[in-house]
């Protein structure tokens, strides 16, 4: 997490290195084409050469460890991003199951009052009980009737 709090700073100041080192490099060349047209001007020291080249390698290093780190920690982003993927979904699925299991005890608990009351449901299961006993000798006069006639009919 630090590394993500401290890689825009990192980066600037990795590129404001760079900047100055391009500027450096430039003067170095500007100074070559000016020689080569034979105007003199004040060459850096070997020790300046050497120090620009020390600091473009030291950047040069720190650049690639900085990039490597950037991608490492985009690697670990992308990873927590699918981790709360997956835990949307699961989420998602809890909701779904709880609204399930609230619809089934809301029926439990509607079918549970019907049994409470013994009485009721006993005048129910007669009035059920006469009305099938009633369809059951309407269906066995149908079917005498239908004996007695003849078969041509």
């Amino acid at each position: 997490r630090r590394y993500l709090e401290e890689l825009p700073r990192t980066k600037s100041e990795l590129e404001e290195e760079q900047s100055r080192l391009r500027s450096s490099i430039e003067a170095l060349r500007k100074n070559i084409k000016e020689r080569e047209n034979g105007t003199e001007v004040e060459w850096p020291s070997k020790e300046e050469v050497e120090l620009v080249k020390d600091e473009a390698a030291f950047t040069g290093k720190h650049l690639d460890a900085n990039q490597g780190t950037i991608t490492l920690l985009q690697q670990q982003k992308e990873s927590r991003m699918d981790e709360l993927a997956r835990i949307d979904t699961l989420e998602e699925r809890i909701k779904a199951e709880i609204d399930e299991l609230e619809n089934r005890t809301t029926t439990m608990r509607n079918e549970i009052e019907k049994y409470n009351d013994l009485s009721e449901l006993q005048d129910s299961a007669d009035v059920t009980k006469d009305y099938l006993l009633e369809m059951k000798e309407k269906c066995t006069k149908r079917i005498q009737l239908l004996d007695g006639l003849p078969e041509n009919v």
